[in-house]
Parts: C-alpha cells; structure tokens; sequence
C-alpha cells in the first residue's frame, strides 16, 4: 500500500474552532463501528451534528490509515454526475490524460488511484444525492478494499453493508435532576452563551431557563447554539418566557418535514422574528448565495428600491451580530495568498430558511419554462415569484459580468482574478443553475459557459467546463455565433482532456460556423483545439495549418494570450525535435506577448527555457529560470506545473553530480506525476532526460539509498519539497 500523502491540502479534516460537547457514547460507538465495518453512515436530523461527530471520530482513528483521512464535502454538488469529478478533485487526480489512458473514465481514473491505498473517506452530506452515494460506495468498497467510508445523511444509503449509527439530538434533564447543569445539551447552551456574552455562567438561579430553552429546542445542538447567542439582544429569563408560542412549527410547503427538522425550523424562525424588517429582507434575499460573498457581491445582488444600497452594509452587519451570517476568514479557494476582504456566509439551514422567504415574497409566480400546467400543479417548489426571479436576475448578471471580465482579459493581474473566480466558484455554479431555470437567461447560461473556458483549462476543472457546455449546447440557436462559441470552447476542453475526435469534431464545426460571422476569437480557439489535436496526433502538416490560422486570428483580435499558448506548443515541439535554438525562441515570442503579471502560460514557457540552458550547458541560467517557473506554479497551486519544474530542477541536479537532490527531487515530484497519469504526459524527450538523470544518481548514491531518499521526497509536504527546492538545498 502507498504511504500517507500529507503534501494534501484538498479533501482534509477541518480545523475544528469550537469545543466538543458530550457525545461519549455516539464517539465510542463510531470509533467501534470504524474498527469492524467499511461502510457507515452517519444519519440524524438536519443540526443535530452529524459532520462534527464523524469528523472527530476520524481524527481520533487517522494513525489507522496510511493514506490518511479525506473529507470531501458534497453539499454545493445538486448534479450526481459530478459526484465522482468531486471526489477526483478532492483527491487532486488530474483530469489531464495520456495516450494509454484515454479511454478510461474518471472513475476509472478514481478507483485506479483509490485501489493502492489504505484511508478513510468521509463522505459529508449525502442525503440530496443519496441514490449516486450509494453506487458509489458500492464501487468503491468492491475495487479498493483499503478504503473504509464514513458518510452522514439524512438518510442511510442502503448500500451493501452498510451499518447506521442514527444520532439523536442531545438529551435534556429536568430542572430538578441532580446532574442537570452537567448536562450535555445545558453544557453546549453554557459554553456557546460564554462566547457570545463573556461572563456567563450556569447558577441555582438560571438553571431552570437554561433547561427550559433546551428541552424546547427538543436538544438539537444548532438550534442551542443559535439560541444561545440571542442573550446579546435578550436576558435569559425574556428568552425562556416567549420561545414556546415563538418557536411555531413550520411546515407549510414540506412534504416530508420530520418533527425534529421542524423543530429546528421554529428555532430559525425564532431567530428570524428577532430581526428587523430589513434583515429579513436581507436574509431573504442573501439565501441565493451558494457560497461566501463581500459587501459589494451584497449591494449588487440586494439592493432595490426596497432595500437601498447604503442600507445594505449596516444591515448585513446586523445579521453577522445575530449569528445569522458568519465570517468567513479564509476565502474559499485553493490558492495561496488570497486576498483579505471579509466574506461571509450562511449555514446550508438558515440558507434555506431565506430561500423558502424569498420564495413566498410575493404570491404571484412566473412558472418555468418548459413546464406545462400539470406538471406546474405538482411542483410548487419549482415556481418562481417575481421578487425571487429579480433577485436571481442581478445575481446572474453579477456573476456574468465577472466571468467575463475574466474571459476578455485572462493575462493582466492573472493570480488576483484567479483567485477571485475560485472564491467564486459556488456562486458562479449557482449563476449557471439559476440561468438555466430562470425563463429568458439561455443567453447568461451560455455565455457564463463559454467565458470561464480558459478558467477551467488553468485550474484543471475541464470535466466541469465540458459538463456546463454539454448543458448549453441545445440552447442555442442553429447556426449561431453562439453555438459556434460553445463548440470552439468544448472542442478546446475536449482535445486537452485527450478525446480528441469529439474535440476534433467541436472544433472543425465550429471554425466553419464562425466563418459568417467574422467571429476570429472562436475560429482562433478552434484552430487551437485543431492545432493541439494534430499535434498530439503526429498530423504536422495539419498541425502547422491550423497553426497559422490560430495565429492569424489571435493577431487579428489582439489575443496576446492565445498568441502565447500557441508559442508553447511550437516550442515543445522543437524540444521533441532536438531544436533548442528554435524551442529557445519560440518560448521567448511567447513570453513577449505577456504582461509581467501572467502567471499560467509564463511559468511553462520559463520551464522550456531552463530545460534548452541545461542542455546547452549553462546549468546556472538553467537553475534560475526552473525556479522562477516553479515558484510561478506554486502560486496558482497548479500541481502538474510544480512536478515539471520539480522534475526540470532534478534534472540540473544530476548534471551538477548533486545525487540526493536528484533523488529526493524526483520523490517530490512522484505524487504529482501519479495523480496525472504519467510521467510528463508521454513527452518522449522529458522521458529520455528523465531516464538519464535518475541512472546518474543511484550509480552515484547505490540504489538502496537512492530509493530511501526518493522514497522520503515522495512522503514530504508538497509546500516543505518546494521550499527546500527553491533554496537550492541539497537536504530535504
């Protein structure tokens, strides 16, 4: 079995930011289960702690697993065809495929990887995409028998083996039980109400109302907490007093609506009706948000005549004082040096509670589209009012125009628009999803696809990319410039996914299609797509021909970027063939079309560059420009970057007679190259360096320690083996 992978950042546990309350039974249970069953899952009422008790379950067995412990949350996925996309993506298994590996699905791809390890896959959220959870579990559990699943639901999976540890809410004493105030559901009351009012304390005198509100928050820990925080606005005795006619049960509009889950229901209206008119407008409205947003994302999705924007801020501000929103300290995204704005969030429940407000704000409802009158009688819940369709259509609009911000000018100031769309990405999801519904927005839907296109090439989500192009494509009109669009961009993917006759096939229609149009951005990306495919294919003289079109149309249109993609090409080409002078300058054209700040495109044609100084004999130019290309791609945390500048620097290594870095360096890089697929993706000169270089070390170190200390590069963190890199150490 493999070793631990702790270069991870995906797919780990959380930091867990507030106590453990109680749960002795249920944790030792969970630890019981782990011991002797692969599957178990988790079930309980929505707020009743799920997550919490298996993520602390898994953090207390991680020294049984190798390979570690992975959560992989799967709340944001609505579509069970990306199930497993998610779970690659968790696991950091590249999309990129090579020759031999074509045919393989991403499934395939994912049990691959998952059949030589041993750990613990936490599956977080399953009950909206149950039926796909249990397939998968299925699967998994057949064809990697090192894995064991812990899952939480809302439901048990009803998979093969599978055992249910159901979780209750908290149990709740009477006043007069002696070990009352010891309590676990009066403990979590104490210690979140200390949090929010320092100095509170459980005493003879306020026992009785700390029972009182517990028992009728029937001990679901989130509506505790979020009970407990109201002692800002009101003393306790005010809050045991009204909660038992406040906390109605809501089940207007549920069909399957559990007492437990109304119960927490009454606890969020109970929040709800403390907030002012304003604030609820606002919740209301903030529920579109499938992730974090900032004041500005605030103003421009919220605000109307209503609810103006200079009221915006204060009251958004009111609700992060009622616990309704969280901040959110670290962006979502995985890439380094995120910017420091305050975002914000709210939980998926309380999210849903303003969807539901935000549904019923008026009662006249604009049903969607393709649907007829029947099938409008039976699904209430897919109508949307008018106050909800305005909200849906600014948000839209303020997620397209930040798309295609990007789509325009991907090169200038690249790494803060990157990061910026990863924070993004659940909303920008969300955007899709709400143009896909919304009558009148195919247009938003199809130009949301078509402009996050280079998005998904460089942060390696081109499975994704085709999934929203697939979904467009039928949208448009026939003979369109918009279609035409949409298949230069799923060609593009296609062909870097290694499909290329369908690749092939999106992008000769689509330069046919743009023809009429004069649409040279889409011909350029199509002859891209065209050049890439014949290439890998070996066709130079159609390779080349669509070359020059690519060229001449990026020209035209002042494509400096795509100019720069098409030089890099050239010159790894010319690598292959032996030209070093001519790979050398091609590389440089590509880096004259780029301003300082491109990050993606500069860093591979930086690496082109050291790899024709080391084999011209000028190591330390070499050196210098392998380590700006990978500090480059430690920036955007592209992985498959990293391991070619991890396995360029181990080439030098070698050629200087520097055998432990060589070996260690190639450790580094192992993990990398194994999540892709294959060294260097069949660069058959890369292979030949490669093969050069590793003969060196180990007749320089004898094979036992030459593989000790590949081996002991391969367990480093990815960061630790970067930064030993980058300071030319000769030690890990």
């Amino acid at each position: 079995m493999a070793t631990g992978t702790s270069y991870r950042t995906q797919g780990t546990l959380p930091p867990q930011t507030s106590g453990f309350v109680g749960r002795e039974a249920e944790l030792a249970r969970t630890r019981e289960l782990l011991r002797g069953s692969r599957l178990i899952t988790i079930t309980g009422p929505g707020g009743v702690g799920k997550t919490r008790l298996a993520v602390r379950a898994a953090d207390d067995a991680v020294d049984s697993y190798p390979d570690g412990v992975h959560l992989i949350e799967l709340s944001a996925v609505r579509e069970p065809e990306l199930l497993v996309y998610t779970l690659a993506t968790g696991f950091m298994i590249a999309e990129r495929s090579n020759v031999e590996s074509d045919h393989g699905t991403q499934l395939d791809r994912l049990l691959g990887y998952l059949r030589e390890r041993e750990l613990l896959l936490i599956l977080d959220t399953c009950e909206h995409i149950v039926d796909a959870c249990a397939a998968l579990a299925d699967t998994v559990l057949r064809e990697a028998p090192g894995v064991t699943i812990l899952a939480t639901s809302r439901q048990p999976l009803d998979a093969a083996g599978e055992v249910v540890q159901l979780l209750s809410p908290l149990p709740v004493p009477t006043a007069d039980s002696a070990t009352a105030g010891k309590a676990d559901a009066v403990e979590l009351f104490v210690q979140r109400a200390a949090a929010a009012v320092p100095g509170f304390t459980i005493t003879p005198a306020n026992l009785a109302d700390v029972v009182t509100v517990c028992r009728r928050l029937d001990g679901i820990p989130l509506a505790i907490e979020l009970a407990a925080v109201r002692l800002r606005a009101l003393p306790l005795h005010k809050m045991a007093d009204p909660i038992g006619h406040r906390l109605r049960l809501l089940t207007g509009g549920r069909r399957s609506g559990t007492a437990r889950h109304q119960t927490l229901r009454a606890a969020i209206e109970w929040s709800y009706g403390l907030c002012t008119p304003a604030e609820q407008l606002l919740w209301a409205r903030l529920s579109v948000f499938a992730g974090g947003f900032d004041f500005a994302a605030a103003e421009e999705v919220c605000a109307d005549g209503e609810l103006t924007r200079e009221e915006i801020v204060p009251t958004l501000i009111g609700l992060v004082d009622k616990s309704v929103l969280t901040r959110d300290s670290a962006p979502g995204t995985d890439l380094p040096g995120s910017d420091s704005l305050p975002t914000f969030r709210m939980l998926d429940t309380i999210r849903e509670f303003g969807a539901e407000r935000l549904h019923l704000a008026d009662t006249q409802v604009l049903a969607t589209w393709r649907q007829d009158v029947a099938e409008r009688a039976e699904s209430e819940g897919t109508r949307i009012g008018r106050a909800e369709a305005a909200v849906r259509g600014r948000f839209i609009a303020h997620y397209l125009a930040l798309a295609e911000e990007f789509e325009l000018d991907p090169a200038n100031n690249q790494l803060s628009k990157l990061q910026r769309l990863s924070r993004e990405r659940l909303n920008l999801r969300a955007a899709f999803e709400y143009a896909l519904d919304l009558p009148g927005n195919d247009s938003a839907a199809i130009v949301l696809a078509t402009s996050l296109c280079m998005y998904w090439q460089i942060t390696s989500q081109l499975r994704v990319g085709e999934y929203w192009l697939d979904q467009v494509i039928e949208r448009c009109p026939k003979r369109s410039v918009v279609r035409a669009r949409v298949l230069a961009a799923r060609g593009y993917l296609r062909v870097q996914l290694g499909d290329y006759a369908n690749g092939t096939a999106d992008a000769k229609a689509a330069v046919a299609m743009a023809a009429p149009f004069s649409d040279l951005a889409t011909a350029g990306r199509g002859y891209n797509a065209l050049y890439f495919a014949h290439t890998t294919s070996k066709n130079l003289a159609e390779a080349q021909a669509a070359a020059t079109a690519a060229a001449e149309c990026y020209a035209s249109v002042g494509d400096g970027h795509g100019l720069a993609r098409l030089a890099l090409i050239d010159a790894t080409l010319r690598m292959q063939a032996g030209e070093l002078d001519q790979c050398y300058e091609s590389a440089t054209k590509g880096l004259d079309q780029l301003p300082d700040d491109e990050v993606w495109c500069s860093a591979y044609l930086y690496g082109v560059q050291s790899l024709v100084l080391f084999l011209s004999g000028d190591i330390e130019g070499a050196k210098s420009s392998g380590m700006l290309a990978l500090m480059m791609k430690q920036r955007i945390n592209d992985l498959i970057g990293m391991a070619y500048g991890l396995s360029s620097l181990a080439f030098m290594a070698a050629g200087e007679g520097r055998h432990e870095r060589t070996a260690w360096l190639f450790g580094a890089a192992a993990p990398l190259w194994e999540q892709a697929g294959r060294w260097y993706l069949g660069d058959p000169s890369l292979e030949a360096l490669h093969q050069v270089a590793e003969g060196i070390a180990r007749a320089g170190l004898g094979d036992e320690r030459y593989w000790e200390l590949r081996a002991g590069g391969s367990a480093a963190p990815l960061d630790h083996a970067v930064e030993r890199t980058l300071a030319d150490a000769d030690q890990l």
